[in-house]
């Protein structure tokens, strides 16, 4: 188990290095010039050249990845070209928010979605099969922005049962800071959702026929004992799976969540910062995204072992 840890740890260090020149240079790649963003069209090119010199856009490409990527071992993501803030503080500020309603809407799409996956199963080839099939795909193909403009105008505008757009921290006021959150959190969960009940099914299928099940069944065990007990948990190394693959598109989502109900998250704060140029930021939000999301694989790999007790690693 230890060697595994080790191992996968190894991995993880090298795919986030690979992501981190691959941001880098993704974002040297975007048209235009930061300091003339900063400046303006009027600036002089004395104006200009000390700025570069002060940012450090004049040296090589090679000697600003490592002067960044050192930083960041050392947990220094650099200072907002924009913001004149330390990129770290920033990211904090907005952290909050966005993993709030990440957190909320994951959550959300596993205890939906595994359940009406699983009930699917149990009931194929009925109507609740064919309505909870038809459904997933249906919430699959509904973009995230169209989704949470429609609920906005009727939850929000039209009900007034939920507020329009913003955030309240839980630590300010619980009840309504769940308010803010619960719309952006469906939203952002749906397609998962959707993924994680389709995937559900399908292994629930191949797991409810064979022989086992059915003895445990004619023995006069409960049909949702024999379920929650023995093909659940054959089957769930799948779904657990797809769970982990899922998270980027949490973390992507929250872009276009966080634009459409005005909540100043990690995904908006991109957005604004790869219209304003500001590259430090961009490059410390992704990267801090990036760990965020490799760790939780490294998480999915070893719940394996706990999920499924015949799993051992070597």
């Amino acid at each position: 188990m230890t060697q595994f840890i080790i191992q996968r740890i190894y991995q993880t260090v090298i795919v986030l290095f690979i992501l981190s020149l691959f941001c880098f240079l993704l974002i040297h790649m975007i048209p235009g010039n930061p300091v003339l963003t900063i400046l303006g069209d009027e600036a002089t090119p004395e104006e200009i050249r000390m700025l570069t010199e002060e940012l450090g856009l004049d040296r090589p490409l090679p000697m600003q990845y490592l002067s960044w990527l050192g930083g960041v071992v050392q947990g220094d993501l650099g200072t907002s070209i924009i913001y004149r803030e330390d990129v770290k503080d920033l990211i904090l500020k907005r952290l909050p928010p966005t993993v709030h309603i990440g957190i909320t809407s994951f959550i959300i799409s596993i205890v939906a979605g595994v359940p009406l996956g699983v009930i699917a199963a149990v009931k194929r080839g009925g109507w609740i099969d064919g309505f909870i099939t038809t459904s997933s795909n249906f919430s699959m193909a509904i973009p995230n922005f169209w989704l949470g403009i429609l609920g906005i105008y009727l939850f929000a505008l039209n009900l007034g049962w939920l507020p329009v757009q913003g955030y309240v921290s839980p630590t300010e006021d619980f009840w309504a800071s769940q308010r803010y959150v619960i719309m952006p959190s469906l939203v952002l969960g749906l397609s998962t959702m959707a993924i994680l009940a389709r995937q559900a099914r399908s292994s629930m299928l191949e797991v409810i026929r064979p022989d086992y099940i059915r003895t445990a069944i004619s023995k006069g065990i409960k049909t949702r004992v024999v379920i929650r007990k023995h093909a659940l948990k054959n089957a769930i190394i799948p779904v657990v799976t797809i769970a982990g693959l899922m998270l980027p598109n949490i973390v992507g989502g929250s872009v276009i969540i966080e634009q459409v109900f005005n909540v100043n998250g990690i995904g908006r704060l991109v957005l604004q910062s790869v219209f304003n140029q500001d590259i430090v930021v961009v490059q410390g939000c992704l990267i801090v995204l990036a760990i965020a999301v490799a760790a939780a694989n490294l998480l999915v790999d070893l719940s394996y072992g706990y999920f499924d007790p015949r799993i051992r690693y070597k």
